[in-house]
């Protein structure tokens, strides 16, 4: 217990520092990926201690998949792999303050920020482009069946459509309605994914966080009052959604949980490397990197020669579920494990500063470019990356990450690029 209360306040405590004015800052990086990784400890913690889930003996995944001989579940510790993620949040804040100020000393980004117009531009074009890409971007994945969940084109561009109400909500309530519905409609009947209906109320969550809400103030100014009354409808709306899907649906509230036990994956190699219990054949980085290259050039994925860093966790780690029933199933990693299994706990320190490294600049380059565009849109555009990039790196998926990512954000980008254009 001492371990994970001193992960929370190492890796979310510059984040509580800056809650001392009230402003939530949920865009900088100081607070979306600790978010998650503090997340993933506690999720399987809570777990752990009371099984709530009705999965195995211990945690998510420890006493349910068989691990590698040596390795027994009722007496496997995290501790190790916590000491180390401990340490790794140091190294992570390190990296995050290159580019960018603390987010304790940050609290007025929200309030200049939000003295600009979502866009400057023809909001009637954006209007149209916005109405149009959503009517068709989910198209090639339902004509054209992707088979590498999640890395192919088709996935990519249905799932960007969930990005586009939040877009919309600041140009016309109306058309948010409208691409709302149709984000709906592709998260359950295309995209088919638990965790789909997340991704359309994430990003809108983020982003009124930290443009309408301060904690200190809701309740004694009515302006925000009304911030704090939308925003609990927003997340009213969220949270029930999933329990109208967990009664009438295919979704199990349970299940939604389950998936997130990448800290524990972790703690197994961790486990396991000291034990010597593994093999290391390929650098794990470079698989994870291979894989975001498409198979029309790294024709390797197309044969065995390259395998999916998904599937090779449990070939490494567990291999007898990699031919039992759960042979097709593609695994979680963990934001640290990629490092740690090329170099150890010096991997894991330097993985984590190139993190916080990778995520400050981002941030710092969309403040410039709504500096420079005087307007807000670029916010929007980067949107993808810490309401939905940042989890999946959290998790060790690389190409999953990066490439739905950028495909979303470009499709943003295209519709607010769209207003510089003029309709006769």
């Amino acid at each position: 217990m001492t371990l994970v209360i001193l992960n929370i306040l190492v890796w979310l405590g510059p984040f509580f520092l800056s809650l001392r004015k009230g402003n939530v800052n949920t865009l900088h990086p100081q607070f979306i990926v600790p978010f998650f990784m503090v997340y993933f400890i506690i999720n399987s913690y809570i777990q752990d201690q009371t099984n709530w889930m009705a999965e195995g003996q211990r945690a998510i995944i420890v006493g349910v998949v068989q691990l590698l001989p040596g390795l027994n579940p009722i007496n496997f510790s995290f501790k190790k792999a916590l000491v180390i993620c401990l340490f790794s949040g140091i190294f992570f804040h390190l990296g995050s303050r290159i580019f960018n100020k603390p987010i304790y000393n940050s609290l007025n980004e929200s309030i200049f920020l939000n003295k600009k117009k979502i866009i400057n531009g023809n909001k009637k074009i954006i209007i149209l482009s916005a109405i149009t890409i959503s009517s068709v971007a989910w198209l090639p994945n339902y004509f054209i069946p992707n088979s590498d969940f999640g890395t192919s084109w088709t996935f990519s561009l249905a799932l960007s459509i969930l990005f586009i109400p939040v877009a919309m909500f600041g140009i016309s309530i109306f058309v948010f309605f409208i691409t709302l519905f149709i984000a709906i409609f592709v998260a359950y009947f295309i995209i088919t994914s638990k965790a789909a209906f997340a991704f359309i109320f994430i990003p809108m969550i983020f982003y009124f966080i930290f443009f309408h809400l301060n904690i200190l103030k809701f309740f004694l100014f009515k302006r925000y009052l009304k911030n704090f009354i939308i925003f609990f409808f927003i997340l009213s709306i969220f949270v029930t959604s999933f329990f109208i899907g967990n009664k009438y649906g295919k979704l199990e509230i349970r299940s939604f949980f389950r998936r997130d036990y990448s800290f524990e994956i972790f703690a197994i190699l961790v486990e396991s490397k000291d034990l010597e219990l593994i093999n290391y054949e390929k650098s794990w980085i470079m698989n994870e990197v291979l894989q975001t290259l498409p198979s029309i050039i790294y024709e390797k994925k197309k044969t065995l020669e390259h395998i999916n860093p998904a599937k090779r966790v449990a070939l490494e780690l567990f291999p007898q579920e990699a031919i039992g029933e759960r042979k097709d199933t593609y695994w979680n990693r963990h934001l640290l494990f990629a490092g740690y299994y090329d170099f150890g706990v010096f991997g894991s320190l330097i993985s984590a500063f190139f993190y916080g490294l990778f995520f400050s600049f981002f941030w710092k380059f969309t403040k410039e470019k709504v500096e420079k565009y005087n307007a807000k849109w670029p916010i929007l555009v980067y949107l993808p990356l810490p309401s939905f990039g940042a989890y999946f790196l959290a998790n060790g998926g690389y190409a999953y990450s990066l490439i739905n990512t950028s495909v979303a954000s470009m499709i943003l980008y295209i519709i607010f690029f769209s207003s510089r254009f003029r309709i006769n």
